[in-house]
């Protein structure tokens, strides 16, 4: 005959969560410093190169100053 379990109490083996959180701890900040020791810090130029033509554009258009 299968036991019955009272409603709203757990078995003795789920009833503390005894979760080791320290390996996991571990883990993390392990894989931080390898992370941060891997990473390349490459300095940002300040300025694009670009081929625009120098040939072609807006044609000058003289704008009449509002009186």
């Amino acid at each position: 005959m299968a036991k019955k379990r009272r409603r709203g109490k757990l078995p003795e083996d789920i009833k503390r969560n005894d979760l080791n959180m320290t390996p996991m701890i571990d883990v993390v900040f392990q894989l931080l410093i390898f992370f941060m020791l891997s990473m390349k810090f490459v300095q940002a130029e300040g300025s694009l190169l670009s081929q625009l033509p120098k040939d072609k554009g807006l044609a000058p258009t003289n704008v009449s100053q509002p009186e």
